[in-house]
């Protein structure tokens, strides 16, 4: 009796064995905001729609959805504090706040995030209080690591599915940051780097794999600071990959099983990707990718409002107050050579803080600015970073290397202008640019055995991102004499126009009669 109860209940056990089970469907939202560039208000985008975006709608967007989904996951991709006015003036203070406020599950760090120094840097990595990520970032020893909180990747669970979240920065960063900035800090190389840290990140068993970078996507491909095409044929396991860096938004891409979304700039679109996981199978078998514009139908977030009203007023009042009266119109057009009223102006301002020969600068924004008053908010537009300047030793040959490599490729806000010199530039064979001979201002060939001492800004004398390699290559020889100057550009450009314009009034007074 007790063997047949055995056999039935073997064969009720086989039986069952054949019958489908229901699959348990788990749906999981991920989040995510990149580049916000200290915006906390609206903006407009690239292609001038005004009245968009800003981390104060992005932050009310992403009340609403939670109350909609309570376990979606928020992450960030990285150049958070840097690039806004309001965000400058409270040093950065007020982003890295949100991030806490929202408690977001990942914070991946940006370039820009080292542009103000380590010292700044510092105080915002010991401010945050959410996963701060960059597994691709080192130091030559523990003892040398000045940010220390920073870490590989996290493990957060959703409704009983574990998310593996792994965040890489660019590895370009070196190629815009000179090495005082870094202060040791080292960046490897995205494949290398996962290679390494995945059998890590799957010996904590997570059910789905996230990798959030501070790099994006191009058109033309891959190249030394963005490698999105590489980490998903690399990696296909990689479920979703988040990206920025290049201001781009991309909704819903696929490399292969691979689904990649990039959610702008500024706030302007909050990114939403959508999976389902299946439990029986494990593995994701659905994922979408979307991108909700931050218009005026989207409220600002009212707690985030009342807990910075103080800063927030205080950085309206000091960016509203008048510092000077410019009587002409400034123009960021070049002409053949890179100059522009706008970049003549900012030049000037340079070479008479920094005592330079001569400047190679741009105008940086696009923009012109017209006549009348200024308002201190109005220098942001004039210098919209914050690059210091550094001063060169250089030939006539070194110099011509440089302008070399500004005109391989169009002339626009960013390209090197002359200050103080003058040249011609012809075409060569191939098409390839021919600088001419150096002329100061009144025509006379520069000596072609002196070193005439160079002004050019901290982000080109790092490569300009591989744009400007010789004045790399010449800035970090010995007999350059590198030297670095404290100030920053906008401080040297409103310290000069507000000189200028006093002395126009002065020059403009009527003499009275004896």
């Amino acid at each position: 009796m007790a063997t047949m109860k055995r056999i039935l209940s073997l064969l009720v056990a086989g039986w069952m064995g054949t019958v489908p089970v229901s699959a348990r469907l788990v749906e999981l939202t991920i989040l995510h905001t990149t580049d916000l560039h200290g915006h906390l208000w609206p903006t407009a985008t690239y292609e001038g729609q005004a009245d968009v975006g800003g981390l104060l709608r992005c932050a009310a967007r992403i009340g609403q959805v939670r109350a909609e989904v309570p376990n979606a996951l928020l992450i960030d991709c990285g150049d958070t504090f840097q690039g806004a006015p309001e965000s400058y003036l409270t040093e950065g203070r007020l982003l890295i706040d949100a991030l806490n406020v929202l408690t977001y599950d990942a914070w991946v760090l940006g370039n820009h995030e080292i542009d103000w120094g380590p010292k700044l840097l510092r105080a915002r990595h010991d401010q945050v209080e959410v996963p701060f990520l960059a597994a691709n970032l080192g130091f030559a020893s523990a003892e040398a690591n000045w940010l220390p909180k920073i870490q590989p990747f996290v493990i957060r669970e959703v409704d009983g599915i574990r998310v593996a979240i792994i965040g890489l920065t660019t590895p370009g960063i070196p190629r815009w940051s000179r090495p005082h900035l870094l202060d040791g800090a080292l960046f490897r190389r995205s494949v290398e780097t996962l290679g390494a840290i995945l059998p890590q990140v799957k010996a904590e068993r997570p059910d789905v794999i996230v990798v959030a970078v501070h790099q994006g996507f191009r058109n033309r491909g891959d190249d030394f600071a963005n490698e999105i095409r590489a980490i998903a044929a690399a990696f296909p396991e990689i479920d979703v990959l988040l990206g920025g860096h290049t201001h781009t938004p991309v909704e819903d891409m696929r490399f292969g099983p691979v689904l990649y979304s990039q959610a702008g700039y500024y706030g302007i679109w909050l990114g939403r990707v959508s999976l389902t996981y299946d439990t029986v199978r494990k593995a994701v078998v659905e994922k979408k990718g979307a991108l909700e514009l931050m218009d005026a139908s989207v409220p600002y977030h009212e707690g985030l409002l009342a807990r910075w009203s103080n800063d927030l007023a205080a950085a309206a009042a000091q960016l509203d107050e008048p510092w000077t009266d410019w009587p002409e119109r400034l123009d960021p057009a070049p002409d053949a050579i890179g100059r522009s009223s706008m970049q003549q102006v900012i030049a000037a301002a340079i070479a008479g803080a920094s005592g330079a020969d001569f400047v190679l600068h741009g105008s940086l924004d696009d923009k012109p600015l017209e006549p009348g008053p200024l308002r201190h908010r109005d220098a942001w537009r004039i210098v919209p970073y914050e690059n210091t300047i550094g001063v060169v030793s250089l030939t006539p040959q070194e110099i011509r290397e440089i302008l070399a490599d500004n005109h391989a490729r169009p002339l626009g806000p960013m390209s090197l202008g002359p200050y103080g010199f003058t040249y011609e530039v012809t075409a060569g064979p191939g098409g390839r640019p021919v600088i001419g001979e150096l002329r100061d201002l009144e025509g006379k060939p520069l000596h072609a055995r002196k070193r005439y001492r160079v002004a050019m800004n901290s982000y080109v004398l790092a490569s300009g991102g591989e744009r400007n390699l010789a004045a790399r290559r010449l800035a970090d020889q010995p007999e350059s004499r590198l030297e670095l100057l404290p100030q920053d550009t906008r401080r040297m450009v409103v310290d000069f126009m507000r000189k200028q314009a006093a002395k126009r009034v002065i020059a403009e007074e009527p003499v009275n009669a004896p």
